[in-house]
């Protein structure tokens, strides 16, 4: 949970929503940026929802700062579960641990959320999708010049490859990956596309490869890019979390 709120930490609060497939936390950098957490309903020991799904805006840091103070697990690596709890609109967002019988408590302050932009990023408008390991992609970020201004993703369903690459002041640099390499897991290039993105807008993504065991790239019609970032909790339950973001040039 802690490592999910960290990774899409771009803004001081988030909106949350809560509906009866778990719970969904967004936060957004300028109006380029977009990070989303999604934690399952099915992740949960126990999931109760009633009425219509809630949406409200919060703290991201008081919500970390709230949870890292919690001890989630004993010297025996024992986690101790958390219960959040929220009850309606202008209530307060509840977190609450206990441990050896003593009941420790935070109750964090909401409010109405905040304007998000809307991406409208559409699954049924994918046009090339890869998931790939995330230790190969975390090499692969290493490698690229961070001086560069943006990051080229260039995709072939003739050539069939992927390709990744800047143009900073150290030069150009550039990594391919074919369809049957062993980094990749899953292949959809249905046509070619060619696009630029700031690398700040990238950045936030790609330090998130380490806690990752899968990343998908996508990318729409329009040239908008989805990095999205499975992990998994202490109980191997998947989770998810992703990043949207514009084109900066169509080349």
């Amino acid at each position: 949970f802690s490592s999910l709120l960290k990774a899409i930490n771009l803004s001081e609060t988030a909106n949350a929503l809560i509906s009866k497939n778990g719970l969904k936390f967004c936060s957004q950098e300028s109006k380029s940026l977009q990070a989303n957490a999604y934690l399952p309903s099915d992740m949960f020991k126990s999931f109760i929802f009633n009425g219509n799904p809630s949406t409200f805006c919060i703290s991201l840091n008081i919500l970390l700062n709230c949870v890292n103070e919690f001890t989630l697990y004993r010297d025996d690596n024992i986690f101790s579960p958390i219960v959040l709890r929220y009850q309606s609109a202008s209530s307060p967002f509840e977190i609450e641990l206990e441990e050896f019988g003593v009941i420790t408590k935070c109750m964090i302050r909401t409010r109405e959320p905040g304007d998000i932009l809307d991406f409208s990023f559409n699954p049924e408008h994918v046009v090339n999708k890869f998931i790939m390991k995330s230790e190969f992609m975390k090499e692969t970020f290493q490698e690229l010049d961070s001086s560069s201004a943006c990051i080229e993703i260039f995709m072939c369903p003739i050539k069939e490859i992927l390709r990744i690459s800047t143009k900073g002041r150290y030069g150009a640099s550039y990594v391919e990956f074919a369809r049957k390499s062993d980094a990749v897991e899953f292949w959809q290039c249905n046509q070619l596309q060619e696009y630029r993105y700031r690398i700040q807008l990238v950045k936030p993504s790609t330090k998130a490869l380490s806690i990752s065991k899968k990343f998908s790239i996508r990318i729409d019609h329009r040239g908008f890019l989805s990095l999205q970032h499975m992990v998994l909790d202490q109980n191997s339950q998947p989770c998810f979390f992703e990043f949207l973001c514009s084109p900066e040039v169509v080349l």
